[in-house]
């Protein structure tokens, strides 16, 4: 891999990672975009113009999509894979999400309960 250019690099990652993986990790990355974006109306505005006219999902569709998935974990009392947990993780560290005591207590429980159970799955291994 040493002696390669970063563009090289990324092209052999791009080919040898499995599409589940790439998209699993887009997924993360659109939702930390996502609660990112809450802090810089102009640039939400911007990248709202962006998704319409590359008719793909407003950021309304994409905030609610986050929500779903957390009202979804509440609703099952469990946090099904690293996808949600890293969704769910985002949404309590942000300090402006719109999300009630009671939602974020409940959240906050079934983030430990998901650290423990993967902890325990994998020897130690910590998040």
């Amino acid at each position: 891999m040493f002696g390669q250019s970063p563009i090289e690099t990324m092209n052999k990652w791009e080919i040898d990672t499995p599409k589940s993986k790439l998209y699993s990790g887009l997924k993360q990355a659109l939702g930390d975009s996502i609660l990112m974006m809450q802090a810089s109306t102009k640039l939400t505005e911007d990248i709202n113009v962006d998704l319409i006219a590359s008719n793909l999902p407003n950021v309304q569709t994409l905030k609610r999509l986050i929500s779903d998935t957390a009202n979804k974990a509440i609703k099952r009392q469990k946090i099904r894979n690293i996808e949600e947990y890293y969704i769910i993780k985002e949404l309590i560290d942000d300090t402006v999400a719109n999300i009630s005591d009671n939602e974020r207590t409940s959240l906050i429980k079934l983030l430990g309960d998901f650290e423990q159970k993967t902890t325990s799955a994998n020897n130690g291994f910590k998040l």
